[in-house]
């Protein structure tokens, strides 16, 4: 009974050393897989996809309204600037600017309805997948804790075995 208390209270004190220096077992593939899980699950790489497709998407946007010619004011204020026509066919480009200016005004409305429309379904996305990486994360905080609970209860029934 001696030699089995002796080697309890060893088996106590390695435990002990253990968790104050760190298991080197818990340093090996556990502790690197629960790294990974956490990288996983951190959201930060969704994030910047998102945020890289949405800036790609804008870009496109933005040089297919230059090619038709809706870059900025001060350009299609100045476009007509450098020309020398007449005031007859100057009426007529004015009215042609005119229509031109409101037409596009209309496609940069409906395009700005389009995209704020697309970055609130982004926004939605994004807060319904933090929820569900939130649970996640409790869950396995939960099941972390009743891991720890079972490896002491499972410490405990190895003491009571006699003759090991």
């Amino acid at each position: 009974m001696e030699r089995w208390e002796e080697k309890w209270q060893n088996e106590r004190k390695v435990q002990k050393q253990r968790d104050q220096e760190g298991s080197p077992m818990a340093v090996g593939y556990n502790s690197v897989e629960a790294e990974d899980w956490e990288a996983a699950t951190s959201g930060e790489e969704v994030k910047l996809s998102e945020k890289i497709s949405l800036l790609e998407t804008d870009d496109g946007k933005i040089r297919e309204l230059t090619e038709k010619g809706y870059s900025s004011k001060e350009w299609k204020g100045t476009l007509f600037d450098d020309w020398d026509i007449s005031e007859s066919t100057g009426n007529e480009l004015s009215e042609n600017i005119d229509q031109k200016q409101v037409s596009s005004d209309k496609d940069q409305t409906s395009m700005l309805k389009v995209i704020c429309n697309q970055r609130n379904r982004f926004r939605a996305r994004l807060q319904e997948t933090e929820e569900e990486i939130r649970q996640s994360k409790e869950k396995i905080r939960a099941q972390t804790a009743d891991l720890e609970k079972t490896k002491t209860d499972n410490v405990k029934l190895y003491g009571k075995i006699p003759g090991l």
